[in-house]
């Protein structure tokens, strides 16, 4: 996956009223300010609104898409910081209404907003502070932390896409636990009350890898860390992931 080419970056903070069609993609945090707010996909389909007559503004992460609409107001006391880009990886299917980063062709879904918590504010001002900083700067190495440090904000759109209570993640969760496979896939989805066919597809829609695959990366993963990590027979690394013999 390339880093995305940042074309630039700042923050708004005078009051405004308009209408935008989106050129460019971007990943923008609002902190305060906006007073109304409405999204459409490029179909025209509703995609979010926000009406601080109903709700207050709460601090968050937003992803803009080329061809996405709004219609905003924003009032005094606006704080918006933007980053824009280009940045092949970032996809969006108007078919699902759903944006995707492409790692070596395997599309990772995320949101387009994730919600940011008080004590994170402070800590995401800076990054991008630091971002408009080190592109103003035009000084190529610092361009390029600019770079990794947008790359550092798309994670929390990937975290933010993880589900942790539900029936999938508990079966990834119970596949990492039984580092010896002493259990077989078909046993571990008895466990939890599913058959392997609807959570194999599950899993593969989630994690973009099936769980058998999954599990034999993590056995050799493994391996390749008792190899280097410590000073075990190659009988004891065998056995150690569930394998009957060192041949194996």
């Amino acid at each position: 996956m390339k880093l995305p080419v940042i074309t630039h970056a700042g923050a708004y903070r005078l009051p405004e009223v308009g209408h935008q069609v989106i050129q460019s993609a971007w990943i923008s945090f609002g902190i305060s300010g906006l007073v109304r707010s409405t999204g459409y996909y490029p179909d025209g389909k509703l995609y979010g609104e926000f009406d601080a007559s109903k709700e207050k503004q709460k601090p968050s992460l937003g992803i803009g898409y080329p061809g996405f609409r709004s219609d905003f107001e924003y009032g005094p006391g606006r704080e918006n910081w933007v980053v824009m880009m280009k940045f092949d990886a970032l996809k969006y299917s108007p078919q699902e209404h759903q944006l995707y980063l492409d790692h070596d062709g395997t599309f990772l879904p995320i949101p387009g907003h994730v919600g940011v918590g008080q004590a994170d504010v402070e800590p995401l001002r800076h990054t991008f502070r630091t971002i408009c900083e080190y592109v103003r700067s035009a000084i190529p190495r610092n361009i390029l932390e600019a770079s990794i440090l947008v790359m550092s904000l798309f994670r929390r759109f990937l975290e933010a896409e993880q589900k942790t209570d539900d029936v999938v993640e508990l079966f990834r969760k119970k596949i990492d636990a039984d580092e010896k496979w002493e259990k077989s896939l078909e046993e571990i989805c008895s466990e939890l009350g599913y058959g392997r066919d609807r959570l194999r597809n599950e899993f593969f829609n989630r994690y973009k890898i099936a769980p058998n695959e999954y599990r034999a990366r993590r056995r050799l993963q493994k391996i390749l860390n008792l190899f280097a990590e410590s000073r075990l027979t190659l009988k004891e690394v065998a056995f150690e992931v569930g394998m009957r013999n060192a041949t194996h």
